[in-house]
């Protein structure tokens, strides 16, 4: 990569962090229990009270992102923005990983498109990248961070040099902190570690530093270990997740519905959309749809051109970056529709499949885009994301200039009853009642009883 794209990936980050940020305080009223409890892990670190090692109430997902949060209200004060902040800026760094990803498959023009689906993408995808619920930003950055750092492994270190030495320790780290943020991250490092492994078999050459690799893993780890030797190895029981439902049933259910969900554009999206549930419900479609062709057709297009080029000199990097997307990809699917999450409907559950799309389409469409039809059919595309993305921006600026929201005065209005009715704790359902701990201060606890975190 040039200069030039250094700029460009500079201008993209800044424009996202500044979008971002505005996105965080627009919707600073939609939160929801998860929300409350990351805010509460994060003013309890802030203030030095408690340094959790995973989310308040489980044996999963670890507090690396929320500690970014308490260092934001640790410099900037306790409030709803700082919380927010802390994700935003983690989030931000998912523009130059994808940048570079597709550079390395397509090159400079796939690397511009991939930066621009980084900085405008499907409502879910914002939605996490703006308003912490424990670790999913994190987990959007470490999936392209742990793939192309290990096709970079594999390509250039033998582990002799010091340098190379530190980047396997590093990698070795960012593998450990993947494992304790989340398993949802085990896919990535498995195509990674046989990425590595397969590169290491082919050199037939061993160097006592690749021991740095799971040495690095231990260290960044290690909060989980530790943890786990005390709670009796409580974060295992997520394993019962694993092969709870047959492939012929979840693999339908995930693709079907859940990926769908996921790369809907339409919410908001334009008021007239509102008002209309049929044309609302053919164009959410007709953009899965479209996204599935484009998808087909870029593989098949990048792969010819592969195969094309194949003894042209750069050609076995791009392959083996396209083939660490694609393996991860199925990999990936074929994890989630063995597992129990494949029946929750939950959108958040393809959030480490969008990476990949974005990196394989922006690679295709750049394919594409050079023959006469293909560009036509590339810019009705993007007119129609750029037309949904309006009803986005619309509904961002009216809700900027709206005054004390409706969380404030559930707030206040809570906080008034309790300084004039003292009382031991306040019972109510947890997605509505549990932000209000980091609203009030703590002055009293607000607690769901059935499932008291």
């Amino acid at each position: 990569m040039g200069r030039q794209d250094f700029w460009w990936i500079a201008v993209l980050v800044l424009i996202a962090a500044v979008w971002r940020t505005l996105l965080s305080w627009a919707y600073r009223d939609a939160i929801s229990g998860d929300w409350g409890i990351v805010a509460l892990m994060a003013k309890h670190m802030a203030e030095g009270r408690d340094w959790p090692v995973f989310f308040y109430g489980q044996a999963y997902m670890g507090s690396l992102e929320p500690m970014v949060s308490a260092l934001c209200c640790r410099w900037l004060g306790t409030s709803v923005l700082a919380v927010n902040l802390g994700t935003v800026l983690v989030g931000v760094w998912i523009i130059p990983l994808l940048y570079g990803w597709a550079f390395h498959i397509a090159g400079r023009t796939a690397a511009r498109w991939a930066g621009l689906f980084a900085l405008i993408g499907p409502t879910y995808y914002d939605y996490y990248l703006i308003s912490p619920r424990g670790g999913y930003a994190l987990i959007l950055i470490l999936v392209p961070l742990i793939l192309t750092w290990s096709c970079r492994l594999a390509l250039g270190t033998s582990g002799f040099t010091g340098r190379e030495r530190l980047a396997l320790l590093g990698f070795g780290l960012t593998m450990g902190v993947g494992w304790w943020t989340s398993q949802i991250l085990v896919p990535a490092m498995a195509v990674a570690s046989v990425i590595l492994l397969a590169s290491w078999l082919i050199r037939r050459r061993w160097t006592y530093a690749y021991l740095l690799l799971p040495l690095g893993f231990l260290g960044g780890s290690a909060p989980w270990w530790v943890w786990n030797v005390q709670h009796h190895w409580a974060s295992l029981g997520m394993a019962d997740a694993l092969l709870a439902v047959p492939l012929r049933h979840g693999i339908p259910a995930f693709l079907g519905i859940i990926v769908p969900r996921f790369l809907d554009y339409l919410d908001p999206g334009p008021d007239f959309l509102w008002r209309c549930d049929g044309l609302r419900c053919t164009l959410r479609w007709s953009v899965a749809i479209g996204w599935s062709m484009i998808l087909l057709i870029a593989v098949g297009f990048v792969v010819a051109d592969m195969i094309r080029n194949r003894r042209v000199a750069g050609s076995r990097i791009s392959r083996l970056y396209l083939a660490s997307a694609l393996s991860f990809s199925v990999v990936f699917v074929l994890s989630a529709g063995c597992s129990s999450y494949a029946l929750t409907r939950a959108a958040r559950y393809a959030l480490p499949l969008y990476p990949v799309l974005v990196v394989v389409t922006a690679a295709g469409v750049s394919q594409v885009g050079r023959t006469r039809w293909g560009r036509w059919g590339v810019r009705l595309w993007g007119l129609m994301l750029l037309v949904f993305f309006s009803g986005n921006i619309r509904e961002v600026w009216g809700l900027l200039h709206q005054g004390e929201t409706s969380r404030d005065r559930t707030a206040e209005a809570f906080a008034h009853f309790i300084s004039e009715h003292p009382t031991e704790a306040i019972y109510g359902p947890f997605m509505q009642t549990s932000w209000l701990n980091f609203y009030v201060q703590e002055k009293e606890p607000f607690v769901d009883l059935p499932t008291d975190r």
